[in-house]
């Protein structure tokens, strides 16, 4: 089992701190899964960890507050922001637990980059994403509905990646 190093550790603690060992425990189970799969298949242990924990933590009415953007719900629910934080802050120490640092190869892996609340993470993405990968990754995105909701959470604004994870999000779900 991969065991969390004191960065990873203080990282977490930083960023959900009032949840920090879930957060880690998380972590380290899921970077053990996936530490030795392609990134087609670490993304979708991924996104069954993130919708998984969405339905966990969120009551319907935050789902679907979520889903259709309705910006008060979205600015005042304490849950929806700390499941975005903390599913973030997983994906960040699985990213860092498994050492991804540096280009993004692939759209799968450029999603989860996207989503990593490390700055050097996020600019792997978008360099991929500006060499002409935008509509790779929205593809990918279409079949992993956990993905597409968490990027609804975290980009809550009128953002490119917004407007992308909603589409994507109907797609997954209605099974186009």
């Amino acid at each position: 089992m991969i065991h969390l190093s004191p960065g990873c550790d203080a990282f977490l603690q930083d960023q959900v701190p009032n949840g920090w060992q879930d957060a880690a425990g998380h972590a380290r189970r899921l970077a053990t899964r996936l530490q030795y799969l392609p990134w087609a298949d670490r993304v979708v242990l991924l996104d069954d960890f993130v919708w998984g924990e969405a339905r966990r933590l969120l009551s319907n009415e935050e789902i679907t507050a979520v889903i259709n953007r309705q910006p008060y719900t979205l600015a005042t629910s304490h849950a929806i922001l700390e499941y975005a934080t903390m599913c973030s802050a997983v994906i960040t120490s699985i990213l860092m637990l498994l050492e991804e640092g540096g280009a993004a190869e692939q759209p799968e892996q450029a999603l989860a980059l996207l989503l990593s609340r490390s700055a050097e993470h996020q600019e792997a993405a978008l360099d991929w994403i500006q060499e002409g990968g935008f509509e790779r990754l929205q593809t990918v995105m279409a079949r992993l509905p956990g993905f597409a909701f968490l990027y609804l959470a975290v980009y809550p604004n009128d953002s490119a990646e917004s407007f992308m994870a909603r589409d994507a999000f109907w797609t997954a779900m209605l099974g186009y």
